[in-house]
């Protein structure tokens, strides 16, 4: 198995969410550390907007769609028992049936909301509604290709992403490791985590943030990277899970110990 071999990755996952990917780098012999540059906030209580009759299909967008909106299969299931349950990726699917749930729409490869707007049951949609569960204010892309399908489209917002608020402290030793070449690389998901970072950080942080290479599954936040000036190797990961994310580390290390 390919070791990072003391490679120090900043993790910016949540929280809550970081343990895991931190334990795998820890494991194949790297550095993590954790330096979250989001938040999600549950949004309790929250309620399907738009909705019309019940749903023939529900859509998770994200594993925390599923941890903070789980809820939402209880009352779908109810109204509607040959309902079909979708993920977008395999971590989102993995989420799902960590809490028994029987998901009947995935992509068969991607992670992506293009990918999952390719399977057969999602093209011919007229006279379906189709509840999505997601974070407030996410992409649009998939509710408007579904509406132009025939579908009818409601929403449950189950949750919040905000930006965290570090001490200074905590920012101020962060930089200082940084300036000190004590980072190598960073993991960041989403276009929203990369801003969160680089807003966060003073001016000197930009800079470290400037050179420092950044693996990711995403190219929305590879393209984000090269909008915000950043200059660093942008390391493409094949998935967003925590274990493609090393693989995709090691990978990365390997071939600059090789050059």
């Amino acid at each position: 198995m390919p070791e990072l071999n003391g490679i120090r990755i900043l993790v910016t996952r949540p929280k809550a969410q970081a343990q895991h990917l931190c334990d795998l780098i820890t494991a194949r012999g790297g550095r993590a550390i954790s330096f979250p540059a989001l938040d999600i906030v549950s949004l309790d209580g929250a309620v399907a907007a738009e909705a019309s009759g019940a749903p023939d299909i529900v859509i998770f967008t994200s594993p925390n769609a599923v941890r903070h909106g789980a809820q939402v299969l209880n009352r779908a299931g109810e109204l509607n028992p040959e309902l079909t349950v979708g993920a977008i990726g395999p971590s989102t699917l993995q989420a799902l049936e960590d809490i028994g749930q029987r998901v009947g729409l995935s992509p068969a490869q991607g992670f992506t909301s293009e990918a999952l707007l390719l399977e057969p049951t999602l093209q011919r949609l007229e006279d379906k509604t189709i509840l999505i569960v997601r974070g407030e204010g996410g992409r649009e892309h998939l509710a408007r290709v579904l509406r132009k399908r025939g579908a009818s489209v409601c929403f449950a917002e189950v949750y919040r992403r905000v930006k965290p608020s570090p001490g200074p402290s905590d920012l101020a030793a962060l930089e200082a490791q940084w300036a000190q070449s004590g980072i190598d690389i960073v993991a960041a998901n989403s276009v929203e985590t990369l801003e969160n970072l680089y807003h966060m950080l003073s001016a000197a942080g930009r800079r470290s943030l400037q050179s420092t290479p950044l693996v990711t599954a995403s190219s929305r936040v590879a393209r984000q990277a090269t909008a915000l000036g950043l200059e660093g190797e942008v390391v493409m990961a094949d998935g967003p899970d925590d274990l493609r994310v090393v693989d995709a580390i090691c990978s990365w290390s390997e071939g600059r110990e090789e050059a």
